[in-house]
């Protein structure tokens, strides 16, 4: 609990989740990633083994059919992310993982998708959810 007190929260909304199929023509995301940074906007892309998931603001939707059109597999939209910034002991602490699923599933919360690096531990969740979600988020 003392980790998670140091914890600060970074929120976005107007968030849409797209699911790829592998194979797309690398070029199309390197385009795509051009793009959206020429937009002074984000994307987080992460590559399974038979699909891509590329995270990115509602207002890149027309940019992820240009490139990803024939690829598209599944899209989800008004959703809200979630930046957990923690302190980089994070690492070494077993358990502080588990702890906060556990916490979004007592308060009926979906994590539509989950990611980390280093000391952000990112959570997709429907927008609908995010005052619920920050309330629980309170350490």
């Amino acid at each position: 609990m003392e980790l998670l007190k140091e914890n600060k929260l970074e929120i976005k909304d107007r968030i849409a989740v797209f699911i790829v199929q592998r194979g797309v023509i690398h070029e199309n995301t390197l385009e795509f990633e051009k793009q959206v940074k020429q937009n002074q906007s984000f994307s987080n892309i992460i590559e399974g083994i038979k699909a891509m998931t590329i995270i990115t603001e509602e207002e890149n939707a027309p940019l992820v059919k240009k490139y990803f059109k024939r690829y598209l597999i599944k899209e989800k939209h008004d959703l809200a992310e979630i930046i957990l910034k923690s302190p980089p002991s994070l690492e070494d602490v077993p358990g502080v993982m588990a702890y906060l699923y556990s916490l979004f599933g007592e308060f009926g919360i979906n994590i539509v998708e989950t990611m980390s690096c280093w000391t952000d531990t990112i959570f997709i969740i429907r927008r609908e959810d995010l005052e619920k979600a920050l309330r629980l988020l309170r350490f």
